[in-house]
């Protein structure tokens, strides 16, 4: 679960100074890492922690998302959703999903059960954000202004993975759930991007959806609803197309193959990096 010596909250892959595009690729969930000075404040058993762990995790998304940010930027999380959720807003007044146990320090598990004490403080809450919410949002937020003072845009492309059946947590948990579910924000979001993508999906045969069962994507708080050079949607594909969803194992090599094709190939990168934003 984690260890006393130093370990690595994320990871920056490629760098503003040398990349060809203005795109950064966000990877938040698909971390399993808890260290060992959080492990105490979780009251799951170790077999019930592995156990949350392959049903909460976005399995293999470092490596289905990553080469899609070839040319540019890639962002990946190394500290599990469990410890803290980068894609949640800081405050839980802020934050829908806290209603749900699920704010950026998670309360409850998948399965509606009590992940942390009722006990757990607001200082230990704090203390966990100072600790790793606020560095991987500024680290994040520094790279867009980057790209931005580089190429006067950026494309930000937010990589998940679904489960086929719903979260105890859900809002929509009775929605369709397609294999690939493109999550839109209506600031950040241009309308010529989605129809791109839905005809890039519909080319390919696959099932998809707009904004279900999960809806938004991620922009860092700073540029959230302030910027429209920053452009952002989010991919989530259905995790039983290309893993077995309880242990995270690849179902097989040829479905990360397919995955690294279809987000690499020449008219999907068109599709995000010839966006002209305002």
């Amino acid at each position: 679960m984690g260890d006393a010596q130093e370990y690595l909250r994320f990871e920056v892959i490629g760098s503003v100074e040398h990349c060809e595009a203005p795109l950064l690729v966000h990877v938040p969930h698909a971390a399993r890492h808890i260290p060992v000075e959080i492990r105490p404040s979780l009251l799951l058993s170790d077999a019930e922690l592995e156990i949350e762990q392959s049903r909460v995790t976005d399995h293999l998304t470092d490596q289905l998302f990553g080469p899609a940010a070839r040319g540019g930027v890639c962002f990946v999380n190394r500290i599990s959703r469990l410890v803290f959720d980068p894609e949640r807003f800081r405050s839980d007044e802020d934050e829908v999903m806290a209603s749900r146990g699920v704010g950026a320090v998670y309360f409850g598990t998948s399965d509606g059960r009590a992940l942390r004490s009722p006990a757990f403080s607001r200082e230990e809450r704090e203390s966990i954000l100072r600790t790793f919410y606020d560095p991987y949002a500024s680290a994040v937020t520094d790279i867009v202004d980057a790209l931005l003072a580089r190429f006067g845009r950026c494309m930000i492309v937010d990589g998940h993975s679904y489960p086929s059946q719903p979260f105890s947590w859900e809002l929509r948990a009775r929605a369709p759930r397609p294999e690939v579910d493109l999550g839109t924000d209506a600031f950040h979001t241009p309308p010529e991007l989605v129809s791109d993508l839905e005809a890039l999906l519909k080319g390919r045969g696959v099932s998809f959806a707009k904004d279900v069962p999960f809806a938004g994507s991620y922009v860092p708080l700073e540029h959230l609803n302030k910027d429209r050079r920053v452009a952002s949607v989010m991919l989530e594909l259905r995790r039983d197309t290309y893993c077995y969803e309880d242990s995270g194992e690849r179902l097989h090599m040829r479905c990360i193959d397919t995955s690294r094709t279809f987000w690499t190939s020449a008219r999907s990168r068109s599709v995000f990096l010839n966006l002209r934003t305002t």
